[in-house]
């Protein structure tokens, strides 16, 4: 046959199968560059699963370089002269890919068992080779002998080839319920249909049941594929039988690979191969004729292979897809088929029986032994050089890793700070500042492949962009990591239930604030109280991993997100951050539209243990390494690319691209070269490159390119239904089906979670760019905004978005009202600053609508502007924007809003603790609110009266004004206010002693919190029900209502709460006579107190302080304690039961111990503290006790 294909003549086939055909092959200039043409044979081409099999297949493989990966040349269809000259044997439009010859065979052919001596080069390599992929996001899924390709000596790379990624799963772009594999070698998750649980761990179970193949010589498990599902899910593999040269801790090893659970297996390929290197080497000490080269290179490996005379590409084991309930076969010879459940009828009944049991997660992770991280990257900098065939990869521009040029210097901080942090000296930050298109971004994936390669890191990444997006920001971030993008809230809480269960963690609230954080529901399950509870779901998730190893967490784009850099504030001034955590920010230098983030970055940039690394443009010699790289170009075409690039890779790379997508190249002896010197004809800037590149794609298309605008309004990421949504309300033609293979396939686009992407922020800048120039990206933009606007009628949290694009469509009015409902539903996420930025946008579009700030119009949004004040504690700032209002509304003649005005003044001067003014406040708010006939408003204004009685001490006044507030509130069903009314009304009963009236009201409110998820709510119920438990001495329940309280403080970081609540909890403990668990306890709330400044709050525990010096027989810590306490009281005027209480508890410890005189001190100041309080009858008793120990031989 002389069938050409690219640049390879095919020779004769060596391998065939059901789909395709594989034909030895050599490059044309290069005959001894043998090669594998694997051909998708006619009957399939048509096929689209098969095709997206091939493809999935490139795009999988050609990101990769490892000496243990298949490399594959070239990709594409057959033409019609290729079709022509094969005689038939090839069909005109089949797609081909070109790979490496393997002339070998595979390693199904080995002779069985193997040796260790023989087995251990082979798991090495292929665990090098698996965790290759696994950091670029590959994972196989199709593990096994047949699968993994032996080059011999006349081969280009001789040793193992990792090959057939047609099932791999790219972790970015998927979520779902399917799975796939061979079934001898399949993972329990890829049998149930778990994706979502599919990881590196999967294909390491794969590989646990190779090893278990080439040691002893027989599967683990064997049978019909409803038969090997019920083995590899429920029962336990046979007993490895070894040969003597075999570690006795081997068949651990294979174990742990075959754990059923994932969380139970290694996680990460560098994990397997630092525990199967640490038994090799406790092998070669117990025996000396064992010596395991651990610099073997990959070509040293030799398998001894049984007769075999074609080259085995395709295989003979079946490979299926599994949905959970019907499993697919996909064999070398077979049509898919569905197997028929009356096969093996107790095999099927045993597996529907299985699918309904619950998981039982390990109690926690495999403790595998982690590799030491080099002190520097090039170590680890294996990369190999490109193969110089002139005419070869045309079809694979785009889709290989872009080559990282340059940048040493940078490497070396980022990897200095990785290491500083493995090492425990963290938290570190390295902020990458760069101009649109220098690499920060690469920079940044550089690092996080390369740390996840070795096992040193696990990887977060949030991303960024100008027009809000639901693919931005903290919650992806975690839904991402998490696998849950894509799925309902509900079964999103059912998986991040599992994911922390998995973990060891089992509270359900938590649960459900973490799943509401990620997927936000219509019915709010959760409510947030500040920003430091959102933050804290994101400390969890981060500590979690931190156990295990290092966490890396990129923030790309970050000039664009406020509230992620809220987040690296709030994990950097944390006490409990972990050590072991390595940020990476990536910002455009320009921030002078966004003053919200330069003025966050600057106060970072100044921080402790903060690395700033701006990037330079390129040399010209590395600009000259990143072309050859590249693709290989003539010299002086090279040289012309980079003269153009001006030190910017991504110019360099896009125009490249450009050319090859233009078809403008030609093969010569050197390299590509341009067929037309008039070809040279080079974009003046980066947006008239990117439209050149984007123009063959829509080109005799316009719906295209009037659809591209859409979604480039829309935002970087696309969502596919919103987008076609959004054309279909606008009323413009959906976009034909090639659009976008044509962008995927011109890596103009990358698939995300339910949709696509642009490959680069300035593609979509320029799009938006040109819609400007033709003057329709208003009409865009308000057609977007108002089928956005629909979406958010029916639930959707698109509020902020469509306000946006009304604004940029100048739909002035109509972007207000939106842009408001946007900023509320900041406001419920507590993203404070994001609030002020949309309001800020909203009173813009009001201006420019037409409206004054006498106008009503404005109102509503500097009402928000005070309560954000007032959340965030500028009470200043929030009484100016309350003023405002109200002096407006006063002017109008509007009353209802003129009375949320005068609440939020009378909330402020409470907050400031200004009780007379905010009682002045509240009751002409109160009167407003009557007038308007708003029972809520009034209500809460009555609440807050109850507040001001409550803290003058007024407990009768306070009673009746709660009391007189929970029935109207309770019969419009305004819960969380009858939660406010319950909580003052069980106080003020708990103070009267009415302690079963606290209790009942304490556990209503208690209900109320748990139906609205309000975890701070919950916390604060639990420590009052405490405190009645305390009160009434039953001792078990309240200590248990504290300890949940603590675990809620600290989940919420709640510093102020915490306080409090470890001194209740020491208070129970040291009534129960365990003075050694409550003291600390006790000193580390007093600690607490001390740096909260508050020095009523800390008279009020010095008492248990004086008891724990007791205790701790320290007679000169009691003394200064004392002279604190008599000092603190005399000035704060303190009068405390609870401190009455401490001081007969340090009385009675110190009377055991001899110190009398110190007794009658501490009964002398109880006696005062309880007269004070009016308690007249236990003021009498500690003078009684105190005259006992004053009359000799009595206590």
């Amino acid at each position: 046959m002389a069938a050409v294909l690219g640049s390879f003549r095919l020779a004769e086939p060596v391998g065939r199968g059901g789909m395709a055909t594989v034909y030895r092959a050599a490059h044309v200039g290069h005959e001894a560059v043998p090669a594998a043409v694997k051909v998708i044979t006619a009957a399939y081409a048509g096929d689209p699963r098969f095709v997206a099999s091939l493809e999935n297949e490139v795009r999988a493989v050609a990101r990769l370089d490892h000496s243990g990966i298949v490399r594959v040349f070239d990709y594409g269809k057959v033409d019609e002269e290729a079709a022509a000259a094969s005689s038939g044997a090839l069909a005109a439009g089949s797609p081909y890919l070109v790979m490496e010859l393997a002339s070998g065979g595979t390693l199904a052919r080995a002779r069985r068992p193997l040796s260790f001596g023989e087995l251990y080069p082979v798991l090495r390599f292929l665990l090098g080779a698996l965790g290759h992929a696994h950091a670029r996001g590959v994972i196989h899924r199709d593990l096994k002998p047949d699968n993994v390709l032996i080059a011999t000596a006349s081969d280009l790379r001789p040793g193992m080839k990792l090959t057939d990624f047609g099932i791999s799963k790219a972790q970015e772009q998927e979520s779902g319920d399917a799975g796939g594999g061979t079934p001898a070698f399949m993972a329990p998750e890829q049998f149930f249909g778990r994706k979502a649980d599919a990881g590196p761990w999967t294909d390491l179970y794969a590989l646990g049941c190779v090893s278990y193949l080439l040691s002893v010589g027989r599967l683990p498990f064997s049978g019909t594929p409803v038969q090997l599902a019920l083995a590899h899910t429920a029962e336990e593999a046979p007993r490895l039988t070894l040969g003597d040269d075999y570690p006795a801790d081997f068949e651990d090893w294979v174990r742990c690979s075959m754990e059923k659970e994932p969380r139970a297996r290694f996680q990460r390929a560098a994990d397997a191969a630092q525990e199967l290197q640490a038994i090799a080497r406790r092998r070669r000490r117990q025996r000396a004729s064992f010596r395991p080269s651990e610099g073997a290179r990959n070509s040293d490996i030799e398998v001894a292979l049984s007769p075999s005379g074609l080259l085995d590409l395709l295989g003979e084991e079946k490979t299926v897809l599994a949905t959970g309930n019907r499993v697919i076969v996909i064999g070398s010879s077979t049509h898919l088929e569905t197997l028929p459940a009356s096969a093996d009828v107790s095999a099927v009944e045993r597996w529907r029986e299985l699918l309904s049991r619950p998981r039982v997660w390990p109690q926690r992770g495999v403790a595998a032994a982690r590799a030491p991280i080099p002190a520097s990257w090039r170590a680890l900098d294996t990369r190999e050089r490109r193969f110089d065939l002139a005419g070869v990869g045309l079809g694979l521009f785009g889709l290989r890793e872009v080559p990282l040029v340059g940048r040493d210097d940078a490497r070396d901080v980022l990897w200095e700070k990785l290491v500083s942090a493995t090492a425990g000296g963290g938290p570190e930050l390295v902020l990458i500042r760069a101009d649109p298109g220098q690499g920060k971004t690469r920079l940044a994936e550089w690092l996080l492949t390369t740390a996840h390669e070795i096992g040193a890191g696990t990887n977060l990444r949030a991303t960024h962009a100008e027009t809000a997006s639901p693919m931005d920001g903290l919650p992806r971030m975690l839904g991402r990591h998490l696998s849950v993008v894509g799925l309902p809230p509900p079964e999103t809480a059912l998986r991040v239930e599992d994911w922390l269960r998995a973990r060891g963690q089992e509270d359900r609230q938590e649960a459900l604030a973490l799943a509401e954080l990620i997927s936000p529901s219509a019915t709010k399950h959760v409510r947030f109280h500040d920003a430091r509870e959102r933050y804290r779901l994101v400390d969890r998730v981060i500590d979690l991993e931190a156990r295990e190893r290092s966490v890396i967490v990129f923030i790309d784009d970050v000039q664009w997100g406020s509230d992620a850099l809220g987040y690296v504030q709030h994990a950097l001034g944390r006490e409990g951050t972990p050590r072991n955590l390595l940020f990476v920010l990536g910002a455009r230098t320009d921030l002078s539209s966004r003053p919200t983030e330069a003025s966050l970055l600057s106060k970072l940039s100044t921080a402790e243990r903060v690395r700033e690394l701006p990037l330079a443009p390129l040399s010209e010699q590395q600009g000259r390494r990143l072309v050859e790289e590249l693709l290989g170009l003539e010299a002086e075409l090279a040289r012309k690319v980079v003269e153009r690039a001006g030190g910017n890779p991504m110019f360099a790379v896009q125009l490249v691209g450009d050319w090859v997508q233009r078809g403008v190249l030609t093969p010569s002896a050197h390299g590509w070269s341009l067929a037309r010197p008039a070809e040279l004809d080079v974009p003046d800037d980066v947006y008239q490159l990117w439209s050149a590149r984007l123009a063959p794609v829509v080109r005799g298309h316009p719906e295209n390119l009037r659809a591209l605008a859409f979604a480039a309004v829309l935002g970087r990421d696309v969502i596919d239904a919103e987008w076609r949504d959004v054309l279909a309300a606008s009323g413009e033609p959906l976009p034909s089906a090639s659009l976008l293979d044509g962008l995927l396939r011109e890596d103009l686009a990358r698939r995300i979670e339910g949709g696509w992407s642009f490959v680069h922020v300035l593609l979509r800048e320029s799009i938006v760019r040109a819609a400007k120039r033709s003057n329709k990206f208003e009409e865009i933009s308000r057609r977007s905004g108002e089928a956005l606007v629909a979406r958010a009628r029916e639930g959707d949290r698109v509020a902020e978005r469509a306000g946006r694009h009304l604004y940029d469509g100048h739909a002035y009015t109509a972007a207000s009202e939106w842009l408001l409902a946007g900023a509320r539903e900041r406001w419920y996420l507590s993203d404070y600053p994001a609030v002020t930025e949309i309001l800020d946008l909203r009173d813009l579009a009001l201006t420019r609508g037409g409206f004054d700030e006498s106008s009503l119009r404005f109102v509503d949004g500097w009402l928000l502007r005070a309560e954000v004040s007032i959340r965030t504690d500028a009470m200043d700032r929030g009484i100016a924007w309350a003023e405002k209002v109200e002096r407006t509304c006063h002017l109008a003649g509007e009353r209802r809003q003129l009375a949320e005005a005068r609440r939020l003044l009378a909330v402020a001067e409470y907050m400031r603790g200004e009780f007379a003014t905010a009682k002045e406040r509240y009751t002409r708010a109160l009167a407003t609110f009557t007038d308007v006939g708003d029972v809520i408003g009034a209500e809460r204004c009555r609440i807050g009266l109850g507040d001001v009685a409550y803290r003058l001490g007024d407990l009768d006044e306070a009673g009746r004004l709660y009391g007189a507030a929970l029935g109207p509130l309770e019969r419009v069903g305004a819960i969380e206010y009858v939660a406010d009314a319950l909580y003052g009304t069980g106080y003020v009963a708990m103070w009267r002693r009415r302690h079963d009236e606290a209790r009942a009201c304490f556990v209503r409110e208690l209900e109320i919190f748990e139906a609205l998820g309000d975890r701070f709510g919950i916390g604060r119920v639990n420590n009052s029900l405490g405190e009645i438990a305390r009160l009434t001495e039953q001792w078990a329940e309240a200590e248990q209502r504290y300890r949940r309280t603590l675990q809620i403080c600290e989940a919420l970081d709640l510093p102020r709460m915490r306080s409090v609540v470890l001194i209740n909890l020491g208070l129970v403990l040291m009534a129960v006579h365990r003075d050694d668990e409550a003291d600390p306890f006790i000193r580390e709330g007093h600690a607490a107190l001390l740096r909260s400044g508050s020095r009523g709050d800390e008279a009020a525990v010095l008492g248990a302080v004086l008891a724990m010096d007791a205790f701790r027989n320290d007679w000169d810590a009691w003394d200064r304690t004392a002279s604190r306490l008599v000092e603190l009281v005399e000035e704060t005027q303190k009068a405390d039961g609870d401190l009455a209480w401490e001081l007969e508890q340090a009385a009675t410890r110190a009377l055991n111990a001899g110190e009398r005189d110190r007794a009658l001190f501490a009964l002398r100041v109880a006696e005062k503290q309880w007269a004070a309080i009016g308690r007249e009858d236990a003021a009498n008793q500690a003078i009684e006790r105190a005259r006992g120990i004053e009359r000799p031989g009595t206590s």
